[in-house]
């Protein structure tokens, strides 16, 4: 897949994206999207009162990562970063329509992995919390882009996304400048 069909891919869906967080910029819709797919949830003290916040989960090797997003949401943010624990996540079946290549990458950084690091150019997404037919509205925002992926099983109804290694080029692209490089390491061809 060229750079340009890709480029008008993600506008189609940046577009999407904004319109579904309109008060917020790009670079932060982005991060909240994927951050929601990786180690964020958003949690409310009352479904009726109509507030909900989104907290952003970071082991203390991430911390760096975690001011990352802190910055970039800060205008929303009251204090700086704390620890936390377990969550439950639920997708819609059009989350593929807000995949642009910065969720994706945000995605990434947050819950993914190099398959095999120095014998594969293949990589994972974590998405234990997901159910398979979540997973396959993933699967098919990831075909938009051409990015081809096989569900592997970890553990029972734990489930690990894995991209073919025909995918390498097109990943290469909608990683290109958004992976920040404290996660290089993941990449196998970054690193």
């Amino acid at each position: 897949m060229t750079t340009k069909k890709i480029q008008s891919i993600s506008k189609q869906k940046q577009d999407n994206l904004l319109n579904l967080c309109p008060k917020l910029t790009l670079p932060q819709a982005e991060l909240l999207m994927g951050g929601l797919l990786g180690d964020a949830n958003l949690q409310t003290a009352s479904k009726t009162a109509g507030t909900w916040r989104a907290r952003f989960l970071q082991g203390e090797k991430q911390k760096g990562y975690l001011f990352y997003k802190y910055e970039i949401l800060r205008d929303f943010v009251g204090t700086e970063p704390k620890h936390s624990s377990n969550f439950e996540k639920k997708l819609p079946k059009n989350i593929g329509d807000f995949l642009t290549s910065g969720v994706i990458a945000t995605w990434f950084m947050d819950d993914g992995s190099a398959k095999w690091k120095g014998h594969s150019n293949s990589v994972r997404f974590s998405t234990d919390c997901f159910t398979q037919e979540e997973i396959s509205y993933l699967q098919r925002g990831l075909k938009d882009y051409g990015i081809d992926t096989t569900l592997q099983q970890k553990r029972k109804n734990q489930w690990t996304l894995a991209t073919s290694e025909a995918s390498k080029n097109v990943l290469k692209e909608v990683f290109s400048d958004k992976i920040l490089p404290e996660f290089y390491y993941k990449v196998p061809w970054m690193d």
